[in-house]
């Protein structure tokens, strides 16, 4: 009874670490690819507006010298210069 219930609480704990993890490989690829789309736009453009992405709309903010870009839910502060992205944090 005692393997049985550990066996149990291994699976258990097992898929609610693997649901997390997928969750935040599913952010990180969402997060990589607007930071990409953000870098082509931008060269492309020579400016960020409010640009689409598979999933939705991206809302282009400028804020002093850098911008804010948010999208599902989250938002990203993108330090820019010469075109070039050059730092991002997750706000």
């Amino acid at each position: 009874m005692t393997m049985i219930i550990s066996i149990s609480n291994y699976l258990i704990t097992y898929n609610k670490i693997n649901g997390e993890l997928k969750d935040f490989i599913d952010d990180f690829y969402d997060e990589a690819k607007l930071i990409n789309e953000a870098k082509c736009y931008l060269l492309n453009n020579g400016k960020l507006d409010n640009f689409l992405l598979s999933n939705g709309e991206v809302n282009v903010e400028k804020i002093d010298n850098k911008f804010l870009l948010s999208y599902n839910d989250c938002s990203y502060l993108l330090s820019i210069e010469d075109k070039m992205i050059i730092d991002y944090s997750i706000e």
